[in-house]
């Protein structure tokens, strides 16, 4: 596909790095000032990269870093 914008890189790197500790989308999307949707977006892609994981807990899913 075609290269992603500067500005997508560098959200994704911004949601990256504020999950230093597992959170939800909404609570990401709070935190960043950006829509639930957008933080979907980045956590979908670095997901896809193998970067972040979803679980659930307590009904809610929390996204968090991939630890080795």
């Amino acid at each position: 596909g075609r290269p992603r914008p500067q500005d997508t890189i560098a959200r994704d790197e911004q949601v990256f790095t504020a999950l230093e500790t597992p959170k939800t989308k909404e609570a990401l999307a709070t935190e960043l000032g950006i829509e639930p949707k957008v933080a979907y977006l980045c956590l979908y892609r670095l997901r896809r990269d193998g970067r972040v994981q979803r679980a659930r807990e307590n009904g809610a899913h929390v996204w968090s870093r991939v630890t080795e």
